[in-house]
């Protein structure tokens, strides 16, 4: 599989359906492989109807149809302990170098500074049609510094 991505894999939550799905198959569309989770089920208070089971087997359908591998975890975004549970599958799975940056970047990468040419990438993509609709966002270029979930099983000793 060729694609900027090939290689890689990607986690993606809340990938039943909507926003999380089209995120899922544009990854795959660029070669990832992907963890995708959701919980599929109610939550008290929420009125309107959440994804399914059967939402999420759609999701690994179609990243399949891609040909591209995917897990598919139900799991709790809320629970650290399930999304931790969710990281060591993925490491099972595809092993801690396809990981990609933005998944390493869940424990912060071992880097003492960000290189000029990784803001200038951020950059070119803010102001590519891809980012066509991205308007008043503060898009952190830190290697993960500020991401509030820390994996422990990312590190070089996990």
């Amino acid at each position: 599989m060729s694609g900027r991505l090939a290689g890689r894999v990607a986690l993606v939550t809340g990938g039943a359906r909507g926003q999380g799905r089209a995120h899922a198959l544009r990854l795959a569309e660029d070669g990832a492989d992907i963890v995708v989770l959701d919980l599929c089920a109610p939550i008290d208070g929420v009125s309107y109807p959440l994804p399914t089971p059967a939402d999420l087997d759609e999701t690994v359908k179609l990243v399949e149809e891609l040909d591209r591998r995917i897990v598919a975890v139900q799991a709790d975004v809320r629970d650290l302990a399930a999304l931790g549970e969710v990281v060591d599958t993925a490491l099972d799975q595809f092993g801690r170098e396809s990981m990609a940056p933005p998944m390493q970047a869940m424990h912060g990468l071992p880097i003492p500074w960000v290189e000029p040419r990784d803001i200038a990438d951020a950059v070119a993509w803010l102001v590519s049609d891809e980012a066509r609709y991205v308007t008043g966002v503060a898009l952190p270029v830190d290697g993960g510094v500020t991401w509030p979930f820390k994996a422990p099983q990312l590190t070089a000793g996990g």
